[in-house]
């Protein structure tokens, strides 16, 4: 029997241990601890890994650091055989990635080697792809940088907004890590690789974002594409200044509670850009 480590958050975190409790109920493998956020048992927009671990009455550890030594320690002692991340917001040093022998896995939102880093769903579509991605990869040093173990592609539509885009990877992303494990389970943790190739990477960090603000003289294709990317509930959506006043930027202001009846808009082809007065 496989013995697993689990670190993630959010709703797919919750969703992929769901995919491992299952798997354990059937006899293939073990979940021998899940590592959640630090902070995630505040309340936040999205499901809660802690919580639900401590639901399935697993071993759990918060930590303020991935490199505490008291972590790494307890996680050695406990023999996992392969792990794997979904959504877990910080890098992992070698000393935790690499306790289980067949190493630590990741799903990532995008279609690896192309947008690494930071909001790889907003900056493709700010810069217009008609395609995006989930991957699994081995975890190694660098920044979503290993192997490739599985990769689903899917379509980002001309009126998608970040929203859309990340249920459809949440959905693509299930249905992949799913049969990840259960291709893991067969091939007794051994599953082949690719590395990915250094020509095609695109790769974004915090920094490069540097602000929400629309600038007007950007043209109508990179602003609708600008504002569909970060129009994304329960997040503020990015802004304009006109006049003094400051005017919040949306495609979809239904999803933020907002009746667009009597809203101003500008147009880019057939898609409504709506000014929403803060």
């Amino acid at each position: 029997m496989m013995k697993i480590l689990f670190i993630g958050s959010k709703n797919m975190g919750v969703d992929a241990l769901n995919v491992l409790s299952d798997f354990q109920d059937q006899g293939f493998v073990e979940i021998v601890a899940v590592v959640a956020r630090a902070d995630d048992d505040l309340e936040f927009w999205y499901k809660s890994v802690s919580e639900r671990a401590r639901e399935l009455d697993l071993p759990l550890f918060m930590p303020e650091s991935m490199g505490d030594k008291a972590l790494i320690s307890e996680v050695t002692r406990l023999q996992p055989d392969i792990g794997f991340c979904c959504f877990y917001p910080k890098l992992f040093p070698e000393s935790f990635f690499s306790i289980p022998p067949y190493g630590t896995f990741n799903l990532h939102f995008a279609p690896l080697p192309r947008y690494r880093g930071v909001l790889p769903i907003p900056f493709a579509i700010i810069n217009g792809e008609r395609e995006h991605g989930v991957t699994i990869h081995k975890i190694d040093e660098g920044m979503d940088s290993g192997p490739i173990v599985s990769q689903s592609l899917i379509p980002v539509f001309p009126d998608d907004t970040g929203y859309d885009l990340y249920k459809r990877c949440e959905k693509s992303g299930l249905i992949l890590f799913q049969e990840t494990v259960h291709k893991f389970i067969l091939a007794a943790g051994k599953l082949p690789t690719r590395e990915q190739n250094v020509e095609d990477v695109i790769s974004y960090v915090k920094g490069d974002l540097k602000s929400f603000e629309v600038d007007l003289s950007w043209g109508l294709e990179r602003i609708y594409n600008f504002v569909r990317a970060f129009d994304f509930p329960p997040f503020e959506a990015p802004y304009i200044q006109m006049k003094e006043k400051v005017y919040r930027l949306m495609i979809r202001p239904d999803r933020q509670g907002i009746d667009a009846t009597h809203l101003s808009y500008f147009e880019y082809e057939s898609h409504k850009i709506f000014l929403v007065d803060e």
